[in-house]
């Protein structure tokens, strides 16, 4: 089964990116893949252009040189911040231009100025996992625009970074089985990943129809060589999340797979309550595809 070849981490200077940096940096060792950190920085001269055609206000020559300024500073951070942490995970730093070298795990940085959301959207689509931290109530939560892009428009796995945990992530995988088609999607997105495990555990919570179609899903992981365990849980009133939150820390699970049930009307990013309940509050990374 291939492996991952290409994992793109966004830097987007919050204080989770360094986690989510170090997980993929983890996971490019674990597969020797190439591993590309990605810094958006925002067009301040250009939108500002286009406010004063637009308003006919004068712009301020020093309010864009200190926007400038700012964005080159923070540049400046994310590179010695990806210089420092490659160096500790022990992965060679290449330069953009560089031949992948088949068997060797390599990083690289690229930065270039545009909007998140639309450069996610487009440069997402070549990777087999996209990586970034949870997004801060600042950047808009879990309802973030980028968080949208990365999942409705790169049509890729999506690896959501929280909690301390950020090395051996993927050997205890808990996978959230109702048996929807979003679920089985990030299953089969998670291939790679879910065959390097040392162990699966497949969660369904009380429907029996969910009971049985977990039983399907043990036959399907045995006919890729993966071995996994079927856990049947009550919720016994509970809400669903909370059940599953109880379980997955009861098996030591480093990694959650399950489906993205949301949607993206007229731009407005809404998940299903159970997906928002665990974004929210499950302290382990999470894959998600939509």
């Amino acid at each position: 089964m291939a492996g991952l070849g290409q994992v793109l981490v966004l830097l987007d200077g919050s204080a989770g990116c360094e986690s989510a940096l170090q997980v993929g940096l983890s996971l490019s060792r674990s597969y020797n893949s190439r591993l590309e950190a990605l810094h958006i920085s925002f067009p301040h001269q250009a939108s500002i252009a286009v406010l004063d055609d637009a308003s006919g206000f004068v712009i301020n020559e020093s309010l864009v040189e200190k926007l400038d300024a700012n964005s080159g500073e923070n540049a400046k951070r994310i590179q010695d911040k990806f210089s420092s942490i490659c160096l500790r995970e022990k992965v060679k730093i290449v330069e953009a231009a560089d031949s992948f070298v088949a068997g060797e795990a390599r990083a690289v940085l690229r930065q270039i100025t545009g909007h998140e959301g639309p450069v996610l959207a487009t440069e997402g689509r070549i990777f087999d996992l996209i990586i970034l931290a949870k997004p801060e109530k600042s950047q808009g939560g879990i309802d973030s625009a980028v968080l949208e892009a990365a999942l409705f428009e790169t049509g890729r796995p999506v690896m959501i970074v929280q909690g301390e945990k950020t090395d051996l992530i993927g050997e205890n995988i808990a996978i959230a089985w109702d048996g929807s088609r979003e679920v089985a999607h990030s299953v089969a997105m998670s291939m790679p990943v879910i065959a390097n495990a040392k162990s699966v555990n497949i969660f369904s919570v009380d429907s029996e129809v969910n009971h049985s179609n977990s039983e399907s899903l043990k036959d399907y992981l045995s006919c890729h060589g993966i071995d996994s365990n079927t856990v049947n849980l009550e919720s016994n009133s509970k809400p669903v999340a909370d059940t599953l939150l109880e379980a997955i820390h009861l098996s030591q699970s480093d990694l959650l797979i399950m489906g993205a049930f949301g949607q993206s009307p007229f731009n407005e990013f809404i998940f299903g309550g159970v997906t928002r309940t665990m974004l929210k509050l499950a302290n382990i990374p999470i894959i998600l595809a939509h």
